[in-house]
This record gives C-alpha cells, structure tokens and sequence, in this order.
C-alpha cells in the first residue's frame, strides 16, 4: 500500500509538471508562401551575447515555410542592442523583395505589441536591421520569425500567408534576465602624445541601452571612442552608460604631452601564422607618440599607409614576423 501511495504521487508529480509545460507553452499564427519558386532565404544571422544564429540556406531549394527553431538560440540582454542580418535570395529569377524580422519579447505567443517589429518592412537585398531588447521582457526562450516576401509592398504582417513568393523562417532567441548591476567605467591612458590616436575603451561592451561620452566638451554616442588632440594640457573626459536599472556616469582626466623623442616602432600581431585569405590584426606598440605609420607585409600583396591598426588578408601561408617600418 505504501509503495502505491508513491507511485500515484509521482504520478500526480509527472501530470502537474506536464500541466504546467502546456500552460507555458504558445501557439503561434501561421505564415507560409504559396509557392516553391523565385524568392527565398538565403541567410539569417543575429549574433548573441555568446551564442550565434548564422544560419545559411542558399545552396537549398526554395521553401515555403523552415522552422529553425531548434537551431541554438542567439541570448539576447534587456537594453542590449543588436543585429539581425537577413539575405534575400532567389531560385530563379530576381524580383523585387522585402524583408523583416519580428521577436515575441513579451512571450504572449503574436508579435503585434509594441517594439516587437524589428525594422519598417523597406528592407532589401541584405537587410542589416538594428534593434534594441526593450526593458520590459519575459526572460527565457520565444519566438523570433523573419519572412522574405516577393513583393514592393511594405512589410510589416508578421502572420502574412498564402503570398506568392518567399518564404518565412522561425527561430528560437533566449530572453536573458536584467545584469546584476549598472557600473560606468572606461579605460583611458594616463599620458599620451599630441597627434596620436587616444583610444577610450568601454568597461561595457553589451548589455547596455546607451553610452554617452564628452570629451574635452565634444561628445559621442559609440562603445568606444578614438580621439587625437592637437595641444598639449590635461583633458576631461566623462561617460553616461544605462540599462535597464538606470544610469551612472564616471569622468576620468588625462594628460597630453610633446614627444621628446623619435618614436620606437613595435607592434603585436593576433595570429603568428595565418591561412589563405585569413584576416589578421596587427596592433601597434610604438612609444613615443608615433603619428605616422607605414607597414611591409612580407609575402604578401598589402601595404598599409597611414593606420596604426590595420586589418589584413593574407594571400599565401606564412609566418607572420614582420617589420614596422
């Protein structure tokens, strides 16, 4: 009898926990094209915090309708901002298309709340939309679906059915819980030269709605900030970052100096040995205020004039050792 009571709770167990699975669960509104001809998908990529949608479809056939909702979910942050690549292809002829993207954030199963339509619908060709995780989410896995839809029309049905020619993709995107804190800091060095680039490096690269900065009253909006001063003195820098739990700001001050000196080249390479068309970065270490740069590849076809920080291509296997002229 004692065994049985164990039994029918670990029943009772298994029912309610599938219960709940089909409480949480959400039904969507189907959208499909009609026909397997002309325009397609050729590529949606959405690049998460630490994992990628890259989905590529363009040697496969036409398709009405893909679920990709297996495929891993790009982990997306309140107020982070984003950016979901779609690449319009087609089977046969080229036509005219539109594309656009939609994120279920509120998990309520349709994509018709605010903020939930990604772009204006104009997109085509490739269609780089930029968005940004609203606030106000329901953390954990939803909906994400984008159509490509063989028309000049704008769109903007996230549940479009029966179009001609196209076709409509669902993927999966995991909705992460607001960061444990709001922290505004940057990096700067404490010395530099005049007419050398100063980089002013962000302590938060994601996660964030906004950055602010005001450099010697000038300011910008980006991650990170590159400035070069023409005079010498000490320099004020400040910067505003927000998220979802509000705003904070730090100002830091930095000098700007006259070389004494001709300036010592050096420079680090990411890659010491580097592979057909692979791209390589070399970072420059120079002191003394260099601000010129002129860069021999040994082995290779690129010349660089002009840039401390050069991103290449190599044309043929090589080990990568080589001077800073």
């Amino acid at each position: 009898m004692i065994k049985d009571n164990y039994l029918i709770k670990g029943l009772m167990s298994v029912l309610l926990i599938s219960a709940a699975g089909w409480a949480n669960a959400q039904t969507y509104c189907t959208s499909a094209a009609r026909y397997t001809a002309d325009s397609k998908c050729d590529r949606v990529e959405l690049v998460g915090n630490s994992v990628t949608i890259d989905e590529n479809s363009s040697s496969a056939g036409c398709q009405v309708y893909t679920d990709n909702t297996s495929v891993a979910a790009a982990d997306l942050s309140p107020g982070g901002n984003y950016t979901v690549t779609i690449t319009q292809g087609t089977c046969r002829g080229n036509y005219t298309r539109r594309s656009n993207a939609w994120i279920d954030f509120n998990g309520d199963g349709d994509f018709t709340d605010a903020g939930e339509m990604l772009s204006t619908g104009n997109g085509s060709g490739v269609n780089v939309i930029n968005f940004t995780v609203p606030c106000s989410i329901s953390t954990g896995n939803t909906r994400m679906r984008v159509i490509v839809n063989e028309s000049g029309a704008t769109l903007t049905n996230p549940c479009l059915n029966n179009y001609l020619w196209g076709e409509t993709e669902d993927y999966t995107v995991n909705l992460l819980a607001p960061a444990g804190g709001l922290s505004s800091n940057f990096f700067v060095a404490d010395t530099s030269f005049v007419g050398t680039p100063v980089r002013f490096v962000n302590s938060n690269q994601t996660g964030y709605i906004s950055h602010n900065w005001t450099i010697d009253g000038t300011p910008a909006t980006t991650t990170n900030v590159t400035r070069v001063f023409s005079a010498t003195g000490t320099y004020t820098a400040k910067l505003v970052s927000e998220n979802c739990l509000g705003k904070d700001s730090t100002t830091k001050t930095f000098v700007i100096v006259a070389p004494t000196a001709p300036p010592v080249a050096n420079f680090v390479s990411d890659k010491n040995i580097v592979e057909i068309f692979e791209t390589f970065s070399l970072v420059d270490l120079s002191s003394n205020g260099p601000t010129y740069w002129d860069w021999s590849i040994i082995k290779g076809t690129d010349t660089i004039d002009g840039d401390d920080q050069p991103n290449l291509r190599g044309n043929n296997p090589y080990v990568n050792k080589n001077p800073l002229v």
